[in-house]
């Protein structure tokens, strides 16, 4: 009796050891398990952020970015510039735009033909002529360019002339204000040679009209040795065309 007692005591024991045994082999797989869980996570995690780096790097190739913007060009005052066939001198710069006005005389024509009416920039026919046939000789290209400005006509004491109406031009001339901003000198023009002179493209000096008027009605004109100076309307003087472009 005693002997069988022993004898389970002893295989309760060896019983006892296993169970610990395997016990001890469960949790340490479940701790390996974990573990290598949390490593295949952490590669993963890994492996995606490398991937879209991989994409936000392909986009940025593959996507083209815009075009910036061309940038105006870059013109001075005093300079000279070539349009429409036409050498120009800028004027005045202001605002993305600039005021030309032709270097040389271009042609010879009449203020207005009929030397008995007593007309202004308004209704001269040399006006209708530079917004019409004289505007017309542009293509598309420098038309766009041209910018329909708001054109005053004071009238000036020393001229003896009358004020006109506001007229919307795109192309226009100078009146004896904008002259004597754009070129000096005031009323009288002392400087020899005067910038005011009007010259062909010979270099010969030439008389010009200016829009403003003059005593009786008359027009203002530019004489050769650069003075103002009272003018026929229906003689054949020379013109200088001017005009407000978009750079």
């Amino acid at each position: 009796m005693k002997t069988r007692i022993i004898s389970a005591i002893l295989a309760g024991a060896m019983l006892l050891s296993l169970t610990a045994c395997d016990f001890g082999n469960l949790i340490g797989g479940s701790d390996n398990s974990t573990e290598r869980d949390a490593q295949d996570a952490a590669r993963n995690l890994e492996a995606e952020q490398r991937q879209r780096e991989a994409d936000e790097a392909a986009r940025g190739i593959t996507t083209a970015a815009p075009d910036a913007p061309t940038p105006p060009p870059s013109i001075k005052v005093g300079e000279n510039i070539d349009l429409g066939d036409i050498n120009w001198r800028v004027l005045a710069v202001e605002d993305g735009k600039a005021l030309l006005l032709s270097e040389y005389v271009l042609e010879q024509r009449s203020f207005h033909n009929v030397a008995t009416e007593n007309v202004t920039w308004e209704t001269s026919e040399v006006r209708a002529y530079l917004n019409g046939e004289f505007y017309e000789r542009f293509d598309d290209e420098v038309k766009a360019r041209i910018i329909e400005t708001t054109i005053e006509d004071p009238a000036y004491d020393f001229l003896s002339g009358r004020e006109g109406n506001d007229t919307g031009d795109k192309i226009f001339l100078l009146c004896a204000g904008e002259v004597m901003k754009y070129f000096g000198g005031g009323v009288l023009c002392l400087k020899t040679p005067s910038p005011r002179v009007g010259r062909d493209a010979d270099r010969n000096a030439r008389i010009w009209f200016l829009r403003s008027t003059s005593t009786t009605g008359g027009c203002t004109i530019i004489m050769g040795t650069g003075q103002f100076a009272p003018g026929p309307r229906n003689t054949n003087y020379w013109i200088r065309p001017a005009m407000w472009v978009s750079l």
